[in-house]
C-alpha cells in the first residue's frame, strides 16, 4: 500500500513539475527547420519550413511523452521573427535577409544554408548566440563557429548539442 502511495505522489509531483515552466524548442531534423513551444502542457508547433505532418513524427512524440505535454495545434508561421516570453528569434534562411530596422535579436536561426556575411549580421545585430539547425551545409558550420569564436558569441548547432531547449520558470 505505501509503494502504491509512494508511486502517486511521484506521478504528481512529475505532473506539478512539468506544468511549472515554458520551454521553447528547435528541434535537430534534418532539411527541415522545426520549432515549438509548451506553455503549462499545451504544446504547440510554431514554425516549420516544411508541411510535413509534424504530429506523427517520432521527434515529436517523445517530446511530448518526455515533457508529459499534449500536442495542440501547429501554425504555419511565415514571418522570420519569433517572440517568446521575453526572448526574441531571428530567422535568417536561404534568402539571407536581415536587415530590419531597430531590431535586436536575442537569437539568430541559420536555416537553409543562407550565404551571409556572418561577421556582419553580429556586428549589426548583436545577438546574444547563433543557432545552426540540420539544414545547413557543414562546411557553412563550420565557418560560423569560427566566426563565432572569434566575436565570443556562443553558438547552438543542433547537430552536435542536440536539440536547443530554452526554458522559462513560472
Amino acid at each position: 500500500m505505501l509503494m502504491f502511495i509512494g508511486f502517486q505522489m511521484i506521478l504528481i509531483y512529475e505532473k506539478y513539475t512539468h506544468q511549472t515552466y515554458d520551454e521553447f524548442v528547435i528541434f535537430n531534423t534534418s532539411k527541415n527547420s522545426v520549432l515549438g513551444s509548451k506553455r503549462g502542457l499545451s504544446f504547440t508547433i510554431n514554425y516549420a519550413s516544411d508541411s510535413i505532418n509534424l504530429q506523427n513524427k517520432n521527434f515529436i512524440k517523445t517530446y511530448l511523452t518526455n515533457t508529459k505535454s499534449i500536442y495542440k495545434t501547429s501554425q504555419k508561421n511565415n514571418h522570420n521573427i519569433y517572440y517568446f516570453n521575453d526572448k526574441n528569434l531571428l530567422i535568417v534562411d536561404s534568402l539571407g535577409v536581415y536587415q530590419l530596422k531597430d531590431f535586436k535579436p536575442t537569437y539568430v536561426l541559420l536555416t537553409n544554408s543562407p550565404t551571409i556575411n556572418l561577421e556582419r549580421l553580429i556586428n549589426t545585430l548583436h545577438p546574444e548566440l547563433i543557432i545552426a539547425d540540420a539544414s545547413n551545409y557543414k562546411s557553412y558550420v563550420r565557418l560560423w563557429q569560427k566566426t563565432c569564436k572569434n566575436h565570443n558569441i556562443k553558438f547552438h548547432y543542433t547537430v552536435t548539442n542536440g536539440a536547443f531547449v530554452e526554458r522559462f520558470y513560472k
